[in-house]
């Protein structure tokens, strides 16, 4: 970091190596060690598993997804509000729900969710204990 830098660079667009970006901080960032418990994205991320309610409402939520990607992060969620979304098909709602083993709660109002041709409560679906539609 150079000695001429002052502290009126925050805020300002730079450009470097092509790319644009705003100046968000000015300073040494201390290293980080080679152990992912002591990095402080894997710290965050990790207390992801802890989470049991969900709010995504207004999220521009579409789709599921990565197979398998809810269920990593948050296994033990048991209420999902995904109500105002872009969710259109019912399978994905199903693919979402169907990571979820603990999901008791999950509202998916105000999606455009096309009326199912089969039978849609099956798996997950069939043992939530409330599932808001409106």
């Amino acid at each position: 970091m150079s000695d001429t830098l002052t502290a009126d660079v925050i805020g300002r667009r730079v450009e470097v190596n092509g790319e644009h970006a705003t100046v968000r901080f000015a300073g040494v960032v201390p290293p980080v060690a080679g152990t992912r418990q002591e990095d402080p994205l894997f710290v965050r991320t990790s207390q992801l598993s802890k989470l049991q309610e969900v709010s995504l409402r207004n999220c521009a939520v579409s789709c599921a997804g990565e197979k398998g990607g809810v269920a990593e992060a948050c296994p033990n969620i048991r209420k999902v509000d995904l109500s105002k979304n872009l969710l259109s098909s019912w399978d994905e709602v199903i693919h979402i729900a169907d990571q979820l083993r603990h999901l008791e709660v999950l509202n998916v109002s105000e999606n455009k969710l096309k009326f199912p041709s089969g039978s849609v409560l099956t798996g997950t679906l069939s043992v939530l204990k409330v599932l808001v539609l409106n």
